[in-house]
């Protein structure tokens, strides 16, 4: 059996505001995840237990994803573009997207995590990619499935853009009120 590289020794994030930043996008990536799985089982008219439609519950869900990506990647200057820019053309069946999407929400959630534990400017001990990259490859291939999932399914992009900005909006303000607590 091959030993293990000596660790480096990481620096977990510890600044409150990026703590608060990755958090949320964990979550949303996992609510997003509830969301499509629900979609996937469940299509027309057929409404959640809050009255919504499972189409509206799976485009508010994409919303918050779009929202909270574009604010991890300006906060911490990422480079999104390191994300596969891929033509999904005509791709797999529609639930082949879905289960895509889920898996990379999957994807983005260990990078994010990882992040948090060793630090956004670590190395991964057995590969040696830095965190950072890592992050950025797993949140710009969200992109891809997001938007053909709402191509395949018809679902309401005009809505999901209002939706992203004002959740953009709305977190800026409690990032803010948290920086200053944080100071």
């Amino acid at each position: 059996m091959t030993p293990l590289p000596a660790p480096n020794p990481w620096v977990p994030i510890a600044r409150p505001i990026d703590l608060k930043h990755l958090g949320k996008l964990s979550e949303e990536l996992g609510e997003c995840v509830e969301a499509a799985m629900a979609f996937l089982g469940r299509r027309g008219d057929e409404r959640t237990g809050g009255g919504k439609t499972y189409a509206v519950w799976l485009e508010d869900e994409l919303a918050d994803v779009v929202a909270n990506v574009s604010l991890v990647e300006r906060h911490f200057g990422l480079d999104l573009r390191r994300g596969v820019a891929e033509d999904w053309g005509d791709p797999l069946a529609h639930d082949g997207l879905l289960i895509t999407l889920t898996r990379r929400c999957g994807m983005a959630v260990q990078a994010v995590s990882r992040c948090v534990i060793q630090g956004l400017d670590e190395r991964e001990p057995v590969t040696g990619v830095v965190n950072r990259a890592w992050l950025e490859q797993r949140l710009g291939r969200l992109r891809a499935p997001i938007a053909a999932v709402i191509a395949a399914y018809g679902l309401d992009k005009d809505r999901i853009k209002t939706r992203a900005t004002a959740k953009m909006a709305q977190l800026r303000a409690w990032h803010a009120m948290s920086a200053e607590g944080d100071a």
